[in-house]
């Protein structure tokens, strides 16, 4: 369930980097080659696999998928179990332990089967922020969520896989993922999701927080099903065609705050029953592969 993760963690700064060599140098059989800044200092870029190190000083970053790097691809499931073995994998290449690297950012999610464009083109809002389009050559492929700390985002991975590396997979493979940019998100709330360090990545209750959030996540978006038209009364009609219009329901709340409330709640009561069962689907699947991932 784990993807994206870039971390930082305090070495013992190899010689060529005391030195300030101009030259790539190797370190675990890692080639370090040197890259100059507008300032003056310098860093050195490495790569294991799709793995980017940068040393600067006595600080060594590693930023990119675990998933891929362990897996070769980020569509396949990535268990609790595989998140041990990559660890295991990475400190084999690196050389040196990494259980107290500190977790700068973070991505979490999974794929599952179903319908992708059915899924994200029917989102609207979250938390009052309206959904924007994902595009490749054209084509709308997803749709996300963007905050300052985090991105919420829903795409045909299907589609996503053949594009960007010329793979085909089975068709309707859906995922859906949290980017988290600034850990401040996950430890600043009510109740704090306690993830500093790659040792924390073992914590399996704080890899259930970390889905419960996705779900959360997933299940807060507002969403618009397909509606019979004919079963509203004009109450009914009037206040589908409000929220369904951005303009309207925007100014509707900042001028009409206690309407817009009013008519949010009637907008959500549209939904349910039969209607958000497809929607209901989604959140099950969701849920039962982050069980399965977290306990296998």
């Amino acid at each position: 369930m784990i993807d994206e993760l870039n971390t930082i963690i305090q070495i013992k700064q190899p010689l060529e980097v005391l030195q300030q060599s101009i030259e790539p140098f190797m370190v675990n059989d890692i080639k370090f080659f040197p890259q100059w800044h507008p300032n003056g200092f310098i860093t050195y870029n490495g790569m294991i696999d799709n793995l980017k190190l940068n040393i600067f000083n006595d600080s060594l970053s590693i930023k990119n998928s675990w998933h891929k790097f362990y897996k070769g691809n980020n569509y396949s499931d990535y268990s609790f179990t595989d998140i041990k073995r990559t660890y295991d994998k990475l400190e084999t290449k690196l050389g040196l332990s990494i259980s107290d690297a500190e977790i700068k950012r973070i991505g979490y999610g999974c794929v599952i089967k179903t319908n992708p464009h059915k899924v994200f083109k029917s989102w609207k809002y979250l938390r009052n922020t309206e959904s924007k389009p994902m595009y490749k050559n054209g084509t709308q492929y997803g749709s996300f969520f963007p905050f300052t700390d985090y991105k919420i985002k829903g795409y045909d991975k299907t589609f996503e896989v053949w594009k960007h590396n010329n793979i085909r997979i089975e068709p309707d493979y859906f995922r859906f993922e949290k980017e988290v940019k600034y850990m401040r998100h996950l430890h600043n709330r009510k109740q704090p999701i306690g993830i500093y360090k790659t040792k924390d990545l073992f914590n399996k209750d704080i890899l259930i927080q970390l889905s419960q959030d996705l779900i959360t996540n997933y299940r807060l978006i507002e969403k618009t099903p397909q509606m019979n038209l004919k079963g509203l009364n004009p109450k009914q009609l009037r206040v589908l065609a409000v929220m369904e219009n951005n303009t309207l329901r925007n100014e509707l709340k900042a001028n009409h705050n206690k309407t817009y409330k009013r008519d949010k709640e009637l907008y959500k009561n549209l939904f349910k029953g039969e209607l958000n069962t497809f929607n209901d689907e989604v959140e099950t699947l969701i849920t039962d592969k982050l069980n399965i991932l977290l306990n296998s």
